[in-house]
């Protein structure tokens, strides 16, 4: 700051320094506070212009103030206070106030004897301690004004950093904060192959998502909107109040076009395949199911939270495990890393695919046990046929049993048998977590039509449904199967025995002289199938090239639908 016993300052008039503290009072834009230690100064100025004998002591206080006051207001003007330093501006606020009440005092005294005392004994001793307690306040206040200015332009560099580092509440990053372990995936799309990552990144084990551009790369806005269309999608719905232990965030991405940029996911980074063939299918068959159960429970929740939360969709692409859904080191799975987080408009179109993974979490590891028998009679059949014919919507079917009546028959026989879940101990989760699931379950059979048409879907059924806990009665799905290589009745009949889910699966060889009679059947058949196929009058094995379309063709003869499942 400045100094105070220079003679030019010494020398200059208190006027002049009254009107220049005036005129700093009236423009600054600096706090109350400091605006306040400007009028005080003001005072002091304008008090001191009426004491009649100048003093060294006296003088160099008064200039004191006005040369503090000023350089306080120069320190403190546009700037924001904390607390600390606005407490140092009130103490000095009352040091000038103090000097004030002195100096006014000083301009008050009219008689000569008093005065002449004041000056000699009194005013000397006040002035040099104000002097002093003014250098103290100054010193505090300047070393506060400091640390405050130190702090800001820390603060500032933190934010420029942070700019650096985060773009809006997502980590920016580069090619050298990912270490990549493994490709967990690969898909190709318009203009390269997408592909999935498990990486290390900050310490911490993701998803890295990017692209490998091909040498034929089309135009760059149809790589854009290929490459970036389900990280936008996945940042909007990456919040926390949207936040759900197995659905995928958002954690941050790259800059750049399409063949440098890449993004990383907060997700599991084994396939389910992968995870299960070394931590759940080499255990016993209790622990196995509880394990695939407990998935099945969180997975239904997720997709649930991404519809009734999220306002969006899981509409996986498949019904396989593997292929849909990720597991984290702790067992966690995890949903929507592949494009399938979608608008509300495909949830319908999703159900099945849903229902499909969940039954095939419960069931596919159970091993499916087959024999072939030869000649066998129909008549071996009579109680299932009967069974079935007692069904509304039964009619197709007997209708092409009827053409299989007169003969023995080829069958391949298999079986698999899975626990219910009421024989095992249940997963060690929360019961809201198991009602949302179970409550969600029934929302997708709803959408997904008659969920008895497909064995599967009918075990979920039954897996999910408290209501079919020992249920006695059998399900049926009846189907008739067009290969070239020779056609074939399908009856899969599910029911429950002892505590288990058994599903039995029948596939009838139909003799190739018969194979013609039933096409031509089923052709002009009612029964409640609407697809319309065409069918070759020739035998089986002499379909022409233009019926080779209809290798693996499937007609559903039991119960009536007009489109089967895709799975």
């Amino acid at each position: 700051m400045g100094d105070a016993d220079s003679p030019r300052r010494r020398t200059r008039p208190l006027a002049t320094t009254s009107v220049a503290l005036k005129i700093a009072r009236e423009a600054t834009d600096a706090v109350p506070i400091a605006k306040q230690i400007l009028g005080v100064a003001v005072h002091i100025s304008e008090f001191a212009e009426r004491v009649q004998e100048r003093r060294d002591d006296m003088y160099e206080l008064i200039e004191k103030a006005g040369i503090y006051a000023s350089e306080i207001n120069a320190t403190v003007g546009g700037r924001v206070l904390d607390a600390q330093l606005h407490r140092r501006l009130e103490r000095l606020l009352l040091v000038f106030e103090k000097i004030e009440q002195l100096v006014a005092k000083e301009a008050s005294d009219k008689g000569r004897f008093v005065r002449r005392m004041r000056n000699l004994f009194v005013a000397p001793v006040k002035a040099e301690k104000l002097a002093a307690e003014l250098e103290r306040e100054i010193k505090l206040f300047e070393l506060t004004a400091t640390l405050d200015a130190r702090i800001a332009a820390n603060e500032t560099a933190r934010l420029i950093e942070d700019g650096a580092l985060y773009d809006g509440e997502f980590r920016r990053l580069r090619y050298c904060d990912v270490e990549v372990e493994r490709v967990l995936r690969q898909c190709r799309v318009e203009g390269g192959t997408l592909t999935w990552a498990r990486a290390r990144i900050h310490n911490s084990v993701m998803i890295v998502r990017f692209l490998r551009a091909s040498d034929d790369v089309p135009q760059v806005g149809a790589v854009d909107a290929a490459w970036s269309w389900y990280p936008e999608r996945i940042k909007k719905i990456s919040t926390l109040p949207n936040w759900h232990r197995n659905v995928v965030r958002m954690y941050g991405w790259s800059n750049g076009g399409p063949e440098t940029t890449f993004v990383a996911f907060r997700a599991g980074t084994y396939d389910f395949k992968q995870y299960a063939s070394s931590h759940i299918d080499n255990l016993s068959d209790g622990p196995r199911i509880q394990k695939r159960l407990d998935m099945a429970y969180k997975i239904l929740d997720a997709a649930r939270h991404v519809k009734h939360t999220m306002g969006a969709s899981w509409a996986p692409r498949s019904s396989v495990p593997a292929e849909i859904i990720t597991v984290d080191d702790l067992g966690e799975p995890s949903i929507g890393v592949f494009e399938d987080i979608d608008g509300m408009e495909s949830w319908k179109d999703g159900a099945w695919k849903t229902i499909g993974c969940v039954c095939r979490l419960l069931v596919d590891w159970a091993p499916e046990r087959w024999e072939w028998q030869e000649a066998v009679p129909s008549s071996d059949f009579d109680d299932m046929i009967l069974a079935i014919s007692r069904r509304p919507g039964s009619d197709t079917f007997q209708s092409v049993w009827a053409q299989l009546r007169p003969t023995s028959l080829q069958v391949y026989k298999g079986s698999v048998t899975v626990p219910t879940r009421f024989s095992i101990d249940s997963p060690p989760m929360g019961l809201e977590t198991k009602a949302r699931a179970e409550q969600y379950m029934a929302e997708l059979i709803d959408a997904a039509g008659p969920a008895n048409a497909f064995f599967r879907y009918a075990m979920v059924s039954r897996i999910f449904s408290s209501g079919n806990a020992d249920k006695e009665d059998s399900e049926w799905l009846c189907s008739y199967h067009i290969n070239k290589h020779g056609d074939l009745v399908s009856i899969d009949r599910i029911h429950d025995v002892d505590g288990f889910h058994r599903v039995e699966k029948f596939q009838i060889i139909v003799p190739p002289h018969m194979a013609r009679r039933v096409r031509l059947l089923l052709r002009g058949g009612e029964g409640g199938n609407d697809r319309e196929l065409e069918f070759s009058s020739v035998s089986p094995g002499e379909e022409t090239e233009s019926q080779t379309r209809l290798d693996s063709e499937s007609i559903w003869l039991y119960p009536p639908i007009s489109k089967p499942p895709d799975v």
